[in-house]
């Protein structure tokens, strides 16, 4: 019994009369109403294109276009936790280099009951130079079919066929040392090198073809962000990190996309272990403007200068301390300006090395995902660069807003950021080391930056799959747009 979604696309591609075949040596997984991890069809060069915009119309998206895999667009479509995967194929293709007929397979096809399905000499054809062309091995899944097929070829037919692209006798020295090419990785390479050759031989234009669309897909992976960064956000117990999982596991589980979780939050987890000892506290940071308002305070002038020379160099040189010079020390390390100066220029050092620090930190975080980006993979990231709006160990920040902020709107961004929320008694339930006021403030916080970068709200009232399932359902049309080359 095929699945709903099958059996509407090929009515939809019966029912506009657009020729279509199935590459496949068999349907039994469809058959038993099983998902596909994708499904490639061959259709009419002709009415490809409206081929594509019905199935547009029945709710798939367009994941990959013709622009780095010339004659093939992927569609894909998401439903109830389930992903629909469709290769459409105008020709058969490596990389550009055409090495089949298109019209034959189609003409020959059979059909089977709702779809078509090639000839068992197409089908032969189709097995053995995908294998060889796109695999550069005979896969141990098509081996015994392919051996029985050769079996009872139409010798005359492929023949013809093949004549056309100058691989003809190539493909009956082929079936001829199936066993030998399946054991010698290198006599297929051989072969599969003389393949190439002589398409090319045939078809000059093609070389020049393939070479520019290596340069073509070289610079673009080089200099574009093909996949997708996806970061999750809230307060500590909001649930975050098991979020972050599900959704990749979600990914993960259609075998068409591939997902991984990245911790990228300000604080913890260092490259730099030195941040660990550094680690901003905003309770010890001295504003410029306490420090001024302090300074000339009756109370910070109680042990003069002189006094603080002598009772420094005593420390220093571990000389005995009378009682006076004691009691003045305890006053100095609190009451005195020197005290107040020492603290100021040590609040500013410690302070500006740890942003600087944490800005090449935060940097080197995003480079270790960049290249998973790069080649359209998806990272899911527990935290961001904007929980430096936020203080650490559950504390407000006060202090550095602007910097802070800048940071944060200078950093690359996510392509979707979803806040994770609920009621403080429901995460003060799971977090009881969290205070409800401190709470309320950071939850403020994040409501700020909700309201400035376009944060999506997810209220975490129900399982985390669950909620991770739905997230990406209502949201896939974006990710489909981000992920799109």
């Amino acid at each position: 019994m095929l699945l709903p979604q099958y059996s509407s696309l090929f009515e939809i591609l019966n029912k506009n009369d657009i020729s279509f075949c199935l590459l496949r040596d068999e349907c039994r997984d469809l058959e038993e109403g099983k998902l596909l991890k994708d499904l490639d069809i061959l259709l009419a060069d002709d009415k490809f294109e409206y081929a594509i915009q019905l199935l547009q119309d029945n709710g798939y998206k367009i994941k990959n276009t013709e622009r780095l895999n010339p004659y093939k667009t992927v569609l894909i479509k998401y439903v109830e936790g389930k992903i629909f995967l469709l290769d459409l194929h105008r020709r058969l293709v490596y990389h550009g280099l055409i090495y089949l007929s298109h019209e034959n397979i189609l003409k020959n096809s059979r059909k089977m009951g709702d779809y078509f399905l090639p000839s068992d000499t197409d089908l032969l054809l189709i097995l053995l130079f995908h294998n060889i062309i796109g695999k550069s091995t005979i896969q141990d899944k098509h081996y015994e079919k392919i051996i029985n097929l050769s079996k009872s070829i139409d010798r005359e037919y492929a023949a013809r066929v093949l004549s056309r692209y100058g691989t003809d006798k190539i493909f009956f020295n082929i079936i001829t040392r199936l066993e030998e090419l399946k054991k010698d990785q290198d006599k297929l390479l051989n072969i599969r090198h003389d393949i190439f050759m002589s398409i090319y031989k045939k078809n000059i234009p093609s070389w020049f073809q393939v070479r520019y669309l290596k340069i073509k897909k070289y610079f673009y992976y080089k200099f574009n962000r093909l996949g997708l960064l996806i970061t999750c956000l809230g307060v500590d117990g909001a649930g975050k990190s098991t979020m972050a999982h599900e959704l990749a596991k979600v990914f993960n589980q259609n075998n068409c996309f591939r997902a991984s979780v990245q911790y990228m939050g300000p604080w913890g987890h260092y490259h730099f272990k030195v941040l660990n000892n550094c680690l901003y506290n905003s309770k010890q940071f001295l504003t410029t403007r306490e420090f001024i308002s302090k300074i000339f305070s009756k109370k910070y002038s109680r042990v003069g200068i002189f006094e603080i020379l002598k009772i420094s160099y005593k420390q220093i040189a571990g000389l005995n301390m009378t009682e006076d010079e004691i009691r003045n020390h305890s006053i100095m390390r609190n009451d005195s300006r020197i005290y107040l100066f020492m603290r100021y220029i040590r609040s500013l050092i410690s302070t500006t090395f740890f942003f600087v620090l944490l800005t090449i930190e935060m940097y080197t975080r995003y480079l270790k995902i960049y290249r998973k980006l790069r080649f359209g993979q998806i990272v899911v990231t527990d935290r961001y660069i904007y929980d430096l709006m936020v203080g650490a160990m559950h504390e407000v920040g006060q202090t550095h807003k602007r910097f802070r902020s800048f940071l944060c709107k200078m950093f690359f961004k996510p392509d979707i950021v979803f806040l994770l929320r609920n009621s403080p008694e429901e995460i003060l339930m799971r977090k009881n080391d969290l205070t409800k006021t401190n709470l309320i403030a950071i939850q403020e916080i994040y409501d700020q930056m909700s309201n400035r970068y376009e944060f999506i709200n997810i209220i975490t009232d129900k399982k985390q799959s669950v909620l991770a399932r739905e997230a990406i359902e209502a949201n896939f049309d974006k990710i489909i747009d981000t992920l799109k080359m």
